[in-house]
C-alpha cells in the first residue's frame, strides 16, 4: 500500500465513526475554504464511490500549510471556551444565589410554623409566606436548568482545548450557554415578586403575634427583622426599625434570647456610627434582664459593655466603676474558665477607658496567670496578652512586653486567629523597631503575612504598616519595588 493510500485509508476509518449530518451541520458552521472542504468529503462519503474521497481530498495542502492555517481556529476555539466558562460561571453563581436565598428564606420561616400552629390566623400568615418560598413548580423548573447546566459544564470542562474542533463543538455549546442564562434569568423574574411579599407576611404576623401577645412574637418579630436585613442591609432606616420593635417586643415579654440577638444589631448598627450612648442604654436594659433571670454570662458581658461605654464621659465614671464591680462580683461566682478570661479582658479594656493603666495591667497579669497552664492558649489569653503587651510596650519594658506579644502570637497561630494574627503584628513590629532590631522588624511583619495568605487581614495589615512606617521602609522589609 502506497503513503497515500495509507492516507487515504486512515481519513476514511477517521471520518466513518462520524455520522454524516454532523459533518455536514459542522462545514455549514465552518465556512470558507476549510467548510467547503468538509463539505466536499462529507459529500463524497455520503455517494460510497470508489474515488470519490480521493478526488474530494485532492486539494489537501501540505502537513505543514494545514497546521498553519488551523493554528488561529485553535486560538479561536480555545478563546471561545474560555469565554463559556465564563459565561456558564456566571450563570451557575446566578442560579446558587436564588437558592440560597430561598434556603435562608425557608430557615428563617420554618420554625416560626411549629411555634404558631394553636394560632389559626397567625399560623395562616406564616404558611403563606413558607408557601411563597417552597413554591413546587418553580423550584421543579430550576432542578432541571441546573441539571442542564451540570451538563453543559461538564462539556465544557472535558473539551479538549486547541483542536480546531472545539471551534465547531463551542458553537453548540455557546447557543446552549445562552439558552440557560435566559433560563436563569426567567426563574429570577418569577423569584422576587415571591420572596418580595415574605417580608410583608413576617410584618403582619409580628403585628398580630404582638396584640395578642402570643409567645411566639419574639421570635417572629426577630425573623421578620433578619428577612428585612437580608434585602436591605442593617444601615437602611427600614431594617434598624424593625430590630428595634424585635428589641422592644422581646422585652415586653422578658425573652432574653431574642433581646441579646436584637440588641446586638442595633448595637453593631450603632458602634458603626460612634453612638455610645446608645450602646449602652441598650447594654443596660440587657445586663437587667440577664440580671432578674439569673443569666450569669449575658449579665458579666452586658455589664461590661455599659461600663465600657460610660467610661468615655469623665461625668459618668463612677457609675462605670460600679458596674465593673457588680460584672467582675458576677464573673468571680462563675464555674465557666471562658466567660472569666472574657471578664478579665474586658474589665481591662475599661480600666484602660478610664485612664488606670497601672490597675489595667495589674488585672490583665491576674487574668493570665489564671490560664498559665492552659495548653494551647486561647483566642481570649491571647487578647489579654496582646493588651497587655501593647501597655508594657509603651512604658518600655521591651523584655516583658516581648513575652506577652508572644504569647499573643501563640494563641492566634493556635486557634488560627487571622484577626488576632494581624494585632499581634504591629506592636511585634513596633517592639523591635524599638530596640533597633530592622531586620527582625521586618521578620515579624513577613512572617505574620505569610500565614495570613489571602485573608483580607492581612490587606488592612499591611495599609496600617505603611501608614506608620512608609511605603518605601515596609516594601524594603517586604522585599518589594
Amino acid at each position: 500500500m502506497s503513503d497515500d493510500q495509507a492516507r487515504l485509508a486512515a481519513i476514511r476509518a477517521a471520518l466513518e465513526g462520524v455520522p454524516t449530518a454532523d459533518l455536514a451541520q459542522a462545514a455549514t458552521r465552518l465556512g470558507g475554504r476549510w467548510g467547503e472542504l468538509l463539505g466536499q468529503v462529507t459529500a463524497a462519503l455520503e455517494a460510497d464511490e470508489p474515488g470519490a474521497l480521493r478526488d474530494a481530498l485532492s486539494g489537501l495542502p501540505p502537513v505543514d500549510q494545514v497546521e498553519a492555517e488551523l493554528a488561529p481556529l485553535r486560538a479561536e476555539a480555545a478563546s471561545r471556551v474560555d469565554a463559556l466558562r465564563g459565561q456558564l460561571s456566571a450563570v451557575r453563581l446566578g442560579l446558587d444565589g436564588l437558592h440560597e436565598r430561598r434556603d435562608g428564606l425557608r430557615d428563617m420561616v420554618a420554625p416560626l410554623r411549629q411555634g404558631t400552629r394553636d394560632d389559626p390566623a397567625l399560623s395562616a400568615l406564616l404558611d403563606s409566606a413558607a408557601a411563597l418560598v417552597e413554591d413546587p413548580g418553580l423550584w421543579t423548573a430550576s432542578a432541571a436548568v441546573g441539571a442542564r447546566l451540570d451538563r453543559v459544564l461538564d462539556q465544557v470542562a472535558r473539551a479538549p482545548l486547541g483542536r480546531e474542533a472545539d471551534a465547531l463543538g463551542s458553537v453548540e455549546l455557546a447557543v446552549e450557554a445562552g439558552e440557560l442564562a435566559q433560563e436563569v434569568q426567567a426563574l429570577e423574574a418569577r423569584v422576587e415578586p415571591l420572596f418580595d411579599q415574605v417580608p410583608d407576611l413576617l410584618d403582619q404576623a409580628t403585628a398580630l403575634a404582638s396584640a395578642r401577645q402570643h409567645p411566639s412574637a419574639p421570635q417572629v418579630a426577630v425573623q421578620a427583622a433578619r428577612v428585612w436585613e437580608s434585602l436591605s442591609g442593617l444601615s437602611a432606616p427600614e431594617v434598624l426599625g424593625r430590630w428595634q420593635r424585635a428589641f422592644d417586643v422581646s422585652m415586653a415579654q422578658e425573652q432574653l434570647p431574642a433581646v441579646w440577638l436584637a440588641g446586638k444589631r442595633l448595637q453593631a448598627s450603632a458602634v458603626r456610627d460612634d453612638d455610645y450612648r446608645r450602646v449602652a442604654v441598650l447594654a443596660h436594659h440587657m445586663a437587667e434582664l440577664a440580671c432578674a433571670q439569673g443569666a450569669r454570662r449575658e449579665a458579666v458581658l452586658a455589664r461590661m459593655e455599659e461600663a465600657q461605654c460610660l467610661a468615655r464621659w469623665p461625668e459618668h465614671h463612677g457609675a462605670a466603676r460600679t458596674y465593673l464591680g457588680d460584672a467582675v462580683s458576677i464573673a468571680a461566682d462563675s464555674d465557666d474558665p471562658a466567660l472569666r478570661q472574657q471578664a478579665g479582658l474586658m474589665h481591662g479594656q475599661a480600666l484602660e477607658l478610664l485612664g488606670d493603666e497601672p490597675q489595667a495591667r495589674q488585672v490583665y497579669e491576674q487574668t493570665l496567670r489564671a490560664v498559665r497552664h492552659q495548653t494551647p492558649p486561647s483566642a481570649i489569653s491571647g487578647r489579654v496578652a496582646l493588651q497587655l503587651g501593647r501597655l508594657r510596650l509603651a512604658q518600655g519594658q521591651h523584655h516583658r512586653a516581648g513575652k506577652a506579644l508572644a504569647l499573643s502570637l501563640d494563641a492566634a497561630v493556635a486557634q488560627s486567629d487571622p484577626v488576632l494574627l494581624a494585632n499581634a503584628a504591629l506592636p511585634l513590629v513596633a517592639l523591635a523597631l524599638a530596640q533597633d532590631q530592622e531586620d527582625e522588624a521586618a521578620q515579624a511583619l513577613r512572617g505574620v503575612l505569610a500565614r495570613l495568605g489571602t485573608h483580607p487581614a492581612g490587606g488592612l495589615l499591611r495599609t496600617e504598616a505603611v501608614e506608620r512606617w512608609g511605603e518605601a521602609r515596609v516594601a524594603g522589609w517586604l522585599g518589594g519595588p
